[in-house]
């Protein structure tokens, strides 16, 4: 009787050495990379598992529908992952245990190879680090600029509240901390804590008028109002950016009346509300020294009035526009009170000031004019 093969083993057997001629030269290919990059990952061990549990898969599949007329694609599928399966475990296999797997191990040019792309994954990874690194920078920047800035006036009644507490903090870090430091050692008279502590402030950009004068009324005490040597001091720290207001704290301090207006009036004005309270804050001692200067004083009531008038609806009745300028605002607004408000002063000038008809009447050209000549002679 003559032998005749079974039709489907005929058909699995040409399946599978169609699926040698495709899928072994791929799968020796993946072999060797994965193999070659083992330095990096064990991809290799990670292929050879996969495609075990894959084939392991198939092969069950098939079994439980080897009689069913619908099995053609497992028929396909089926060989080619025992074919991956066996080349890739083969590779697997050799590679066990080595630390640069089989060809980086034995062959120096492979080994070579790998020192190359390691050095770049792990250049790699270190720009990945560096900009993680910077993203976390930029995060930790954002909450410093919110912690430290925006929300710091948000904060103010706790800071006063722990300055009252008067507790000074050990090892103070940060600009709450460098605030509540200043003003109690202020307050206790360690002024060159307060020094120290207002420095800090400054250096972490945290400007204030107020904060200026007082480190500016800390100075002259600790260097014995030597104004040559303070001048000098403030340059070596680099605080650039409150010279200017130390210009105006020492022009506050050594001037009043009409002689503080006249030199008030040469500075520019690009910080208007900070100007516009300085000139109104200074409002009683104008009005006291003008009447020195009978000939003009009507002209320059009427001029300074006017001035004070529009800085008051700038600034807004209770200064409240004038917060951003000043740590301790409520410091601030009552030396703006008591330095413009008439109350207890019986002088008829302040009828100007309050804006009744005599100032309505005034010619404010010509009251300018006079101004001009007058802070020049």
């Amino acid at each position: 009787m003559k032998n005749t093969i079974n039709p489907s083993i005929k058909k699995v057997s040409s399946v599978f050495k169609d699926s040698v001629k495709v899928f072994g030269p791929i799968g020796a290919i993946s072999g060797f990379i994965s193999d070659v990059i083992t330095p990096i990952a064990p991809i290799i061990d990670y292929l050879a598992i996969g495609l075990l549990v894959l084939t392991t898969i198939l092969s069950v599949i098939y079994y439980f529908r080897r009689g069913l007329e619908d099995k053609g694609k497992l028929i396909s599928f089926l060989p080619r992952s025992i074919v991956l399966t066996v080349i890739i475990g083969v590779f697997s296999l050799i590679g066990f245990n080595t630390e640069n797997g089989y060809f980086g191990d034995n062959f120096e040019s492979i080994n070579s190879l790998q020192s190359s792309i390691f050095n770049i994954e792990q250049g790699v990874k270190r720009i990945e680090g560096k900009v993680d690194n910077i993203q976390k920078n930029i995060g930790d920047i954002k909450d410093a600029v919110t912690n430290k800035m925006s929300d710091i006036n948000s904060r103010l009644s706790e800071i006063e509240k722990k300055i009252s507490d008067g507790v000074m903090i050990s090892n103070p870090s940060n600009l709450e901390e460098y605030l509540i430091n200043s003003m109690i050692s202020y307050t206790t008279g360690n002024l060159k804590e307060t020094e120290r502590m207002l420095e800090k402030v400054f250096n972490e950009n945290y400007i204030k008028y107020d904060l200026v004068q007082l480190y500016y009324e800390v100075l002259l005490n600790n260097y014995n109002a030597d104004i040559d040597r303070i001048h000098i001091l403030i340059q070596k720290k680099g605080f650039s950016k409150i010279s200017n207001y130390f210009e105006l704290v020492e022009l506050e301090l050594n001037n009043d009346g009409l002689s503080y207006y006249k030199k008030l009036d040469k500075y520019s004005k690009e910080d208007p509300i900070l100007m516009a309270y300085l000139e109104n804050s200074n409002a009683k001692s104008f009005y006291v020294d003008v009447q020195n200067f009978r000939q003009v004083m009507s002209s320059l009531m009427c001029y300074w009035t006017n001035n004070l008038s529009e800085n008051k609806k700038l600034l807004g009745m209770n200064i409240i526009k004038a917060k951003s300028i000043f740590f301790n605002y409520s410091q601030a607004f009552k030396k703006y009170q008591s330095n413009t408000s008439v109350t207890g002063d019986n002088n008829a000038i302040w009828d100007f000031y309050l804006g009744d008809t005599n100032f309505s009447k005034c010619n404010l050209n010509e009251a300018e004019a006079v101004w001009k000549k007058f802070k020049v002679d």
